[in-house]
């Protein structure tokens, strides 16, 4: 759903509403003096797009007399695990945050097969692929040695796709048992 908003009174050039239609998408001027029935019809929009999965990107205290211009865009994303996490597993676990405070999650995944797994040294780090049923997609979770927020930080600013690429393609893969909170 990708869509852009623009104030009544504001034009759009004639150049940029040709490069919205590259994207798919076009401008569409909004009164956003009544940030309700703006937010309204910006949530009506995604919801429609999305067939209901997303119902609500915007409130109406998103939206103030200095708005000009609103970009959406929401991307619903479903798909099966290559390997399935156990229904007869999924139950109320604990888990540590990075404060190491534990809470418990209601619902906590569990799954073990030969996963690639790897290490990021420059980070003291390890980075897990769990594959999709679909082999285009693959998410990643890199996971810090140390549980701090420093960790966590210095994970988020250096880390980039290439690095992952390179640990996980000289990987084997090895039997691994994945815990983690489930999650929508």
């Amino acid at each position: 759903a990708n869509k852009i908003y623009v104030k009544e009174g504001f034009e759009v050039k004639q150049l940029f509403k040709e490069v919205l239609k590259f994207y798919l998408t076009s401008s569409e001027n909004i009164d956003f003096e009544n940030p309700s029935l703006a937010a309204s019809e910006i949530n009506r929009f995604v919801a429609t797009k999305t067939k209901g999965l997303i119902d609500k990107i915007i409130s109406p205290s998103n939206i103030d007399s200095l708005t000009r211009l609103v970009l959406v865009n929401a991307i619903y994303f479903k798909a099966g695990w290559k390997y399935s996490f156990d229904k007869d597993l999924t139950s109320p676990m604990d888990f540590t945050l990075s404060n190491n405070k534990v809470i418990q999650h209601p619902r906590g995944m569990r799954v073990t097969a030969d996963f690639k797994s790897g290490l990021i040294p420059d980070l003291n780090a390890d980075v897990l692929e769990l594959p999709y049923i679909d082999p285009d997609f693959k998410m990643y979770i890199i996971i810090p040695q140390r549980n701090d927020l420093s960790s966590l930080d210095r994970i988020s600013t250096s880390i980039n796709f290439s690095k992952i690429q390179d640990i996980l393609n000289s990987s084997a893969k090895k039997r691994v048992k994945v815990t983690i909170p489930a999650f929508e």
